[in-house]
């Protein structure tokens, strides 16, 4: 890695290495430099700064999944590129506690919010329910990783349409998403600063059909839900009841490799329930097969 002249280092950049003119010097992580600047807003993101966290991110980046995978690392090379580093994965790990703070967690999604831009208000919410396998005493529950029932956590990840994450939650087994939704959607809100008339859909494929949580989401001007029907039974197919349609066209590995899906619908109120609506959809693959 050769070294240019030195250039003022902005407030929100890392103290990134500026050797001297002409010197020159290997560094096995000089990739990072790619992501110079979102390593240094990174860093900023809390008053005051905490470069440590611009450490773990690049960490990631390089490889390391975990504080114990950092020894694979160059510190020494990283050091270079982020100033002073924090060195073994004891002293990592009382950093790590120091910052374990809602605050801390609030800041990063907001950064990472601002990264992304104009995300919309349409937004996928994607439960999973991974094996726990620390320390804590939780509730056991089924865990299809395993194949059994054990000690079981929900992740709530919820994404924009094109699939940018945005917010996280970590709970334990005693609710089910029923439960955990309307809560959750409070606190992203709070979260990210969003106001509380700002009127969200969310899109859930599993785990919310419930007629009580309709009701509650009907009472709340603010909040759509999108999600599939439990137990919804194919019917026979009627071109004249078609309230529209698109199609949608996937890349694969070669350019030229286009795939074109085509959608109708039909959009009526739901029978069970006629203040909600109901679509029903059919699709048609490249290949001419169709599924409702």
């Amino acid at each position: 890695m050769a070294g240019g002249p030195a250039e003022p280092a902005s407030k929100c950049s890392p103290p990134i290495w500026s050797p001297q003119p002409g010197q020159t010097c290997w560094c096995d992580h000089a990739g990072l430099l790619w992501f110079a600047a979102e390593l240094g807003a990174l860093a900023a993101a809390l008053h005051p700064p905490e470069p440590v966290l611009a450490q773990w991110l690049g960490s990631v980046l390089l490889g390391a999944m975990n504080l114990e995978q950092t020894k694979y690392l160059n510190l020494d090379d990283l050091s270079l590129l982020l100033g002073s580093v924090v060195r073994f994965p004891t002293p990592q790990r009382e950093e790590l506690k120091r910052l374990s703070a809602p605050e801390t967690v609030d800041a990063v999604l907001r950064w990472n919010l601002a990264h992304l831009g104009v995300v919309g208000s349409d937004l996928y919410l994607d439960p999973h329910t991974k094996h726990y396998t620390g320390e804590q005493n939780v509730l056991k529950g089924w865990c299809a990783s395993i194949g059994c029932a054990d000690k079981a956590m929900h992740s709530d990840f919820v994404h924009t349409a094109r699939g940018q994450p945005i917010y996280f939650e970590c709970v334990d087994n005693f609710e089910d998403l029923r439960a955990r939704f309307e809560p959750l959607v409070r606190r992203m809100r709070t979260s990210l600063q969003w106001s509380a008339d700002l009127v969200l859909t969310l899109v859930i494929d599993r785990g919310i059909s419930g007629i009580e949580v309709f009701e509650r989401v009907l009472a709340d001007p603010a909040l759509h839900l999108i999600t599939w029907q439990k137990g919804y039974k194919a019917e026979p197919w009627d071109p004249k009841q078609i309230s529209g349609s698109f199609a949608l066209e996937r890349c694969r590995n070669r350019v030229e490799d286009v795939r074109l899906y085509q959608f109708e619908y039909v959009d009526r109120p739901w029978a069970e329930h006629p203040e909600l609506r109901q679509l029903v959809v059919r699709a048609t693959n490249p290949q001419g097969k169709t599924a409702i």
